[in-house]
């Protein structure tokens, strides 16, 4: 067989049994659209570019566990399960790998994966649950590896490797509460875009980018909030352009930011945004866009950071302070009074 098409378009083939030690080629099931059960080899180091590009079909993933015994789906086991806990050698998944599957619904990555092509699993209809927890090397989302998949729930890498999520990663998620890890520093443009179930967005203190349009399209998003701490941080960061929709209505940038053109312009409902102690520090061409903060027709809020009460320059600026032993409830204070709290926001439930 020729080795850079295989069974490429082969109709007629239902199923691949690669056995032992077998290096699998590229396109080995390219467009086979009556596979449905693939058997991977127990040497399994890599799956090359478009390996089962629009194989529909496979529901049946079998592969090998510590003790080299074959099993479907894995640890997780059963129909539509693929699972590649047990792969300790699989290091890298190429290009459209496994795009548009229809009958894969969970997904388990491998321990010591750190490559992903492009489009890996774009475009699987079918695909809600996917737990990355055990690639603990993995350092980047790939440019559309999860696109238009209707995935509801993600575990994150564990560790400190992943730091990017590349442009259209996980376009069309339906993720309500979606809460980045803590090693994220860069989030690419239209990354998150047209999530429409998300309501919530958490962004880590580790972030330093976040490119225009990233969260483009995820119109229900009601609550943006950038986790703390308010100290210690020392660079500025960079919001993009036009990154959330109109139900924004409340913003917690606790940590340094560095102001793009309007990232707020299309939040027609903006009431507040509450904005680090790093404020002064942004240059004077910056600070000018501080009008986008205006979402639409309705003004709002901006709260500065009061530490102490040498904050409090401005009696007619507002200003906040987090609760005592909180990093998630913010108090709006006397602009006269440091120890005076008017009102408080608890955005763990803030929705409204």
């Amino acid at each position: 067989a020729n080795d850079k098409t295989y069974f490429i378009n082969c109709q007629s083939l239902s199923f691949i049994s690669s056995g032992g030690n077998f290096a699998l080629p590229a396109d080995v099931g390219r467009c086979c659209t009556n596979l449905t059960s693939m058997t991977f080899p127990k040497n399994l180091t890599s799956i090359p570019l478009r390996a089962f590009d629009q194989a529909t079909g496979i529901s049946s993933w079998i592969t090998p566990n510590s003790s080299d015994v074959l099993t479907e789906g894995g640890e997780e086991g059963g129909s539509g399960v693929l699972d590649f806990r047990n792969n300790t050698g699989l290091v890298e998944i190429g290009r459209s790998a496994f795009y548009g599957n229809t009958v894969t619904t969970k997904l388990y990555t491998a321990p010591n994966l750190t490559t992903l092509g492009d489009m890996v699993w774009s475009y699987n209809t079918s695909l809600t649950y996917v737990d990355m927890s055990v690639s603990t090397s993995l350092t980047t989302i790939s440019k559309s590896c999860f696109q238009n998949d209707p995935i509801t729930s993600i575990i994150w890498p564990t560790g400190n490797a992943l730091t990017t999520i590349v442009d259209n990663a996980f376009e069309g998620n339906r993720i309500e509460n979606l809460i980045i890890p803590d090693s994220v520093t860069t989030i690419k443009g239209n990354a998150f875009k047209n999530g429409t179930a998300t309501k919530i967005v958490r962004l880590p203190a580790s972030w330093s980018d976040i490119i225009s349009n990233a969260f483009s399209g995820c119109t229900n998003v009601n609550q943006v909030y950038f986790e703390n701490p308010v100290t210690g941080a020392t660079s500025r960061k960079n919001l993009g352009n036009t990154l959330f929709g109109p139900n924004v209505k409340y913003a917690l940038l606790a940590d340094t930011v560095g102001v793009g053109n309007a990232p707020f312009k299309d939040c027609t409902d903006l009431r507040a945004i509450f904005y680090g102690r790093k404020l002064a520090n942004i240059g004077a061409g910056e600070q000018t866009t501080f009008t986008h903060y205006k979402g639409g027709s309705k003004d709002a809020t901006l709260y500065y950071y009061a530490e102490s009460a040498a904050d409090l320059i401005d009696p007619n600026s507002h200003y906040w302070k987090f609760k005592p032993g909180s990093t998630t409830t913010v108090q709006e204070i006397s602009p006269t009074n440091f120890n005076t709290v008017i009102r408080e926001y608890d955005f763990t439930t803030l929705l409204s």
